[in-house]
């Protein structure tokens, strides 16, 4: 008795982190029985589930979906910080310097090439808007979990 496997496999195109893989499976099996040769075959399909890489495109949503969050974070503090003590003016400047470093991701993101230059630019408008936004619609945390 012989038996003979196929395994076929197609890839589809990467759609996100989770996508499905279809995998169709043959077996055959020969066997010479009294009456000659003969052939039993069986297909089966199964669909298993592949970790795929992120696109491009879910990397930079994810990227401003973390600066966002970061942004209004510190920019709702920064106008909650009284300045009325010696060690919330260093707060007060260390929340700025957060927030000047998410504000050059954004800023790399949607500025009109890549240049410091530009980036220092933008990086400043950025700033202004979140700390404008948080005056207006100040950054709640979410509530935790079970309360």
């Amino acid at each position: 008795m012989s038996t003979l496997f196929r395994f076929d496999a197609r890839l589809p195109k990467p759609r996100g982190s989770r996508t499905k893989l279809h995998v169709d499976v043959s077996v055959q099996a020969a066997d010479a029985g009294a009456r000659g040769r003969y052939r039993l075959g069986r297909r089966c399909r199964a669909a298993i589930l592949v970790e795929m890489e992120p696109t491009v495109e879910e990397r930079l949503a994810r990227i401003r979906e973390v600066t966002d969050r970061g942004l209004r974070y510190y920019s709702t503090a920064y106008l909650n910080t009284d300045v009325g003590e010696e060690h919330m003016i260093a707060e007060r400047d260390l929340l700025m310097a957060y927030m000047n470093q998410l504000a050059n991701v954004v800023a790399l993101l949607e500025g009109d090439d890549l240049s410091d230059r530009t980036m220092l630019g933008v990086r400043q408008a950025v700033v202004s808007r979140y700390v404008e936004a948080a005056g207006i619609d100040p950054w709640v945390p979410p509530a935790a979990p079970g309360s």
